[in-house]
């Protein structure tokens, strides 16, 4: 997980690195040269290529925790079941309530459900 971690923040430096690199050869132009329109449109290019990324490494991690949280929960209820058998309870019953944290790109506010 800490070497994903570090691929990750490498491959986030590469990227900001070139963002920054095409800005800096971007502002050596003069505004009004046709160099200076192409070199905008790579540094936009740039850009929007670098937040595409950083939003789907936020879903594979996410997709990832979740599964992590799946594999837990189904362990627990294993175990909670032999458990169960093993003292011949015929049934368990449990209350949950997980609390899911969905943010949305459109507003800055928190939902919550259950």
């Amino acid at each position: 997980m800490d070497n994903d971690r570090k691929t990750l923040e490498d491959q986030q430096f590469q990227k900001t690195q070139k963002i920054k690199a095409l800005q800096s050869d971007r502002d050596n132009l003069r505004s009004d040269s046709p160099q200076y329109a192409e070199k905008n449109k790579d540094l936009l290019q740039a850009s929007i290529e670098l937040r595409v990324w950083q939003e789907m490494v936020q879903s594979d991690v996410a997709r990832a925790q979740k599964q992590q949280m799946k594999s837990i929960f189904d362990k627990i209820t294993t175990a909670i079941a032999d458990v169960a058998t093993r003292k011949g309870i015929d049934i368990v019953i449990a209350e949950q309530r997980p609390e899911w944290r969905i943010i949305s790109t459109r507003s800055t506010s928190t939902n919550s459900a259950c």
